[in-house]
């Protein structure tokens, strides 16, 4: 099976959805930061979270940051597969939550929305706003029916350094540009 392509798409630096993609991300990584550094004791930490969400998290929230707004890379399959690798650190980070119906349903949506994102800026998807979709609702669904009993003001910290990174995902795909065409 072959894959068509429908177009080949560039990022529009002058677009209001990538400078909120940067800003997004930039909050992201500021709330990473504070929560891990300011907030929490790092040696209560585990291993495993230090590794699958603290370092890993904070380093893509700033590759992503660095070549959107600094560099300015005209590359969407880059941030593209940043994006898809921060949809596996974000199903990781269910794991530990312990929650099976939680954990299901991280690893088939954050699955779909990295694939669902590759495609889209590989431009095998027709249109964008599926893939804006698929990292909106998402950010939704934890602010609303995150357990809001049980979180503290730090929990939410960290939840907040998630959420942002999930909008700033879903603003990506609209700071998109139709590119040249391949000639045949």
């Amino acid at each position: 099976m072959t894959l068509k392509q429908y177009t080949r798409y560039q990022i529009d630096f002058k677009s209001k959805w990538t400078s909120v993609c940067g800003v997004l991300m930039g909050l992201s990584f500021f709330l990473r930061l504070i929560y891990y550094f300011g907030l929490t004791n790092i040696y209560d930490l585990a291993v495993v979270e230090i590794l699958s969400t603290m370092i890993p998290g904070a380093v893509l929230c700033l590759a992503y940051l660095f070549t959107l707004s600094v560099m300015r890379l005209n590359a969407p399959g880059v941030y593209g597969i940043l994006g898809a690798v921060h949809c596996f650190l974000l199903m990781f980070g269910t794991f530990s939550s312990g929650d099976g119906v939680r954990i299901a349903l991280a690893v088939i949506w954050y699955v779909l929305a990295a694939g669902v994102l590759l495609l889209t800026v590989g431009g095998y998807l027709p249109g964008r706003l599926l893939a804006s979709l698929v990292f909106f609702v998402p950010a939704v669904v934890r602010l609303f029916v995150y357990d809001l009993n049980h979180v503290t003001l730090l929990q939410w910290v960290r939840e907040f350094g998630v959420l942002f990174a999930l909008v700033g995902l879903a603003c990506l795909p609209m700071g998109l540009k139709f590119g040249t065409q391949k000639s045949k």
